[in-house]
């Protein structure tokens, strides 16, 4: 095993076409088709925290009748084979012994038990011609635990991950992970952002969605010999099916595990033109009109990757999001964005509504991001990774579960 973490350069070469990444805030307003249907999110009630959570069902484990291996000598004992037998074969009454006279009683002898396997208490026992078939395996509580079929102990034992006893590295999120970190190194982590994007990669030769560049999903280089776009806007039914698939999770509460929150915001965002194609975002809530932010956004780095078995592709971004001071005059347009948040663990995943009036009539887009909540903290493992095992540190365990969170809404997509 390799004991350091290769590092791409992730610099593409002169005169290769490059991925559309014009517009300074291209992830809040990739290029879609206008949409007129609007979306009135559905509601999930928020189940009481306070209330006391349901008792797991008791576990109820299973002894092994199996006894333990014996030596060959005794295989063969009656006790072995037949476990009703005495053990000592001198305890058997010697047929010349005298009979034994039986006592008078007044009253009747008491009911005797029932003699296991027949009435003189000698075993049933007759081997089997045939291998019987194996019971099916007890319901399981708790997580799935793999097993396999031994054919040498004739029992179900545990399946381990490989002949190492682990997993090998996922490269998808494993080289996720060396981007995030060689396109982070300098900035400042309290004020990166990095997240996922739900969509389709355009070829702009074709205007359509790219095909046959692979078979399974992968990460696009950036010197690939097609000139692309993404797109993030989705299908109103596509959006109402996540809606109702994560209200489900935020309904469902699982003992032991984080529940799913979630919550509703309406907020409006105007942009100012800073010169040098700089920007700034206001933003504020739709109903008080109070600042919620006011940031200068910069995109850093974007990453596609291609999911062709999947109805969606997905592009991660890292953006620096600088505070700024309040800007004067008139915005140069605005976004109003109805979005309603479910935050599980270290990760967020935003269901938006946006309604966008920038370059022409207002466009409606539908669109789905997973994000780390706080980068920062995720960045603070940073330079562990390269002390460690590759794979073996908080930083590679964090991109992992956002890589899979990420898959999981691409692999549930309408």
């Amino acid at each position: 095993m390799a004991s350091g973490v290769h590092m791409p350069s992730f610099q593409a070469p002169k005169g290769s076409p490059q991925q559309d990444t014009s517009d300074l805030f291209g992830d809040d307003d990739d290029e879609a088709d206008t949409n007129s249907e609007s979306e009135d999110f559905e509601e999930v009630p928020v189940p009481n925290a306070s209330a006391p959570a349901k008792a797991s069902p008791e576990v109820v484990e299973v002894e092994d009748d199996e006894e333990p291996e014996e030596d060959e000598d005794d295989d063969f004992l009656p006790s072995r084979v037949n476990k009703y037998a005495p053990a000592d074969e001198s305890s058997r009454q010697s047929h010349n012994a005298p009979p034994t006279k039986r006592r008078r009683t007044d009253s009747p002898p008491p009911k005797q038990p029932t003699r296991p396997n027949g009435s003189n208490g000698q075993s049933g026992y007759k081997p089997a011609t045939t291998k019987q078939p194996l019971p099916p395996p007890p319901t399981q509580h708790g997580p799935y635990i793999p097993t396999f079929f031994n054919a040498s102990s004739n029992r179900n034992e545990p399946l381990i991950p490989s002949i190492i006893g682990s997993e090998p590295l996922d490269e998808v999120a494993q080289e996720i992970s060396s981007w995030i970190e060689y396109y982070t190194q300098n900035l400042n982590p309290e004020h990166v952002e990095i997240e996922a994007k739900l969509g389709i990669i355009i070829d702009k030769g074709s205007n359509a969605r790219l095909t046959g560049l692979s078979l399974t999903e992968c990460i696009l280089p950036p010197n690939l010999p097609i000139d692309t776009r993404f797109e993030s806007n989705m299908p109103l039914q596509a959006h109402k099916h996540y809606n109702g698939l994560l209200n489900t999770l935020v309904a469902q509460a699982v003992p032991g595990q984080p529940r799913v929150k979630y919550s509703h915001t309406k907020l409006v965002d105007e942009f100012y033109s800073e010169g040098h194609g700089e920007k700034t975002r206001l933003t504020r809530d739709e109903k008080s009109g109070k600042v919620a932010a006011c940031v200068r956004k910069k995109r850093i780095a974007d990453l596609d990757v291609h999911s062709p078995k999947q109805g969606v592709d997905w592009r991660i971004s890292i953006n620096l999001e600088e505070p700024a001071s309040n800007p004067t005059g008139n915005p140069a347009h605005t976004r109003r964005k109805d979005r309603i948040s479910y935050t599980h663990q270290a990760f967020k995943i935003d269901l938006t509504q946006v309604t966008s009036s920038h370059n022409g009539p207002n466009q409606l887009l539908h669109e789905l991001e997973v994000e780390f909540v706080n980068a920062a903290e995720l960045l603070r493992h940073r330079a562990r990774r390269t002390q460690a095992v590759p794979g073996a540190n908080p930083f590679d365990d964090l991109v992992r579960v956002f890589v899979n969170n990420v898959r999981i809404m691409a692999r549930n997509s309408a």
